[in-house]
């Protein structure tokens, strides 16, 4: 009612208020909600300082309930529109960043077994965090990706160069007790992984011994201040060290052997969903002494 009385003030209000609403309504409501959500962005005055910020949530929205409902066709093309009215924002210098709604559209592509320009996409959005030691976190999950990205593209030595910058800020931090040893850790096990499949054995060595380093001192003192372990961290890169052994099915989307969170909800469920029933051909195929293995919960 108010948009009808003043559509400049409340056109946002509206939108922003029906993406809050999207999170919790009945199901069968949320894509209603989040298409109205959307076209209500759509018409959000240009004048409008966050017009494209609301307008990118809306996308965002919307894509995810397109993937939710296995709308893959669908959902990767609200991606791109996402990327694309970021990139416009910035150029217009009403974005921060040159990257903006870029991730999900980074994650569809490598979803898709569209590895190199999933990597420059992953490229792009690290160099527009490179520079900002605040988005050291996001920073480091956009440089894994990248270097998965580019070792899915068979561009190893990019790769390698990716993930021994990722290395280097975590050395620069653990410098400054800013980091887990445990991280440390766990980044320099894959990059002597990493350099022993470049052939690189000297450096692979010398990465080894650093682990040594770090686990003789978690051992003596364990961490050097209360961190937690980061499971999730440990769980991304062990996976990606076994990309080898889990080719897709031709024309089947894929895991991107990332930061799960930018996965879409469709690959998600199935994914979670294959577990068990590999657990259970696991059960048949070896005799198993005691309780029958179950899938890990993370």
């Amino acid at each position: 009612m108010l948009v009808q009385v003043s559509p400049l003030t409340y056109l946002p209000r509206l939108a922003q208020a029906l993406l809050r609403l999207s999170y919790r309504p009945l199901p069968q409501t949320t894509l209603e909600l989040v298409e109205e959500a959307l076209a209500t962005a759509r018409q959000v005055d240009r004048s409008e300082p966050k017009r494209e910020e609301i307008l990118v949530s809306a996308l965002n929205a919307y894509q995810r309930e397109l993937y939710t409902l296995g709308r893959r066709e669908a959902g990767f093309a609200v991606r791109e529109e996402m990327a694309e009215t970021g990139r416009l924002a910035h150029s217009a210098g009403r974005v921060a960043s040159p990257a903006h709604g870029l991730d999900p559209l980074a994650a569809a592509l490598a979803e898709e077994g569209r590895y190199a320009e999933a990597a420059a996409a992953y490229q792009r959005l690290v160099e527009a965090e490179r520079a900002d030691n605040n988005q050291y976190l996001q920073r480091g999950w956009n440089l894994i990706n990248w270097a998965a990205a580019l070792e899915a593209a068979g561009q190893h030595a990019a790769a390698l160069d990716a993930f021994t910058e990722l290395v280097a800020d975590t050395r620069h931090r653990l410098q400054e007790d800013r980091v887990q040893l445990s991280t440390a850790v766990l980044q320099l096990i894959r990059l002597s992984q990493l350099l022993d499949a470049h052939g690189e054995h000297v450096q692979a060595r010398g990465a080894r011994e650093e682990v040594g380093t770090l686990l003789a001192e978690l051992d003596r003192t364990g961490e050097r201040r209360r961190w937690g372990f980061d499971h999730s961290l440990w769980v991304v890169l062990l996976a990606w060290s076994g990309r080898a052994d889990e080719q897709p099915l031709p024309g089947e989307p894929t895991p991107p052997f990332g930061h799960h969170v930018s996965w879409s909800p469709d690959l998600r469920q199935s994914y979670l969903e294959g577990r068990s029933a590999i657990a259970a051909a696991v059960a048949e195929l070896a005799p198993w002494h005691g309780p029958t293995p179950t899938a890990c919960p993370n």
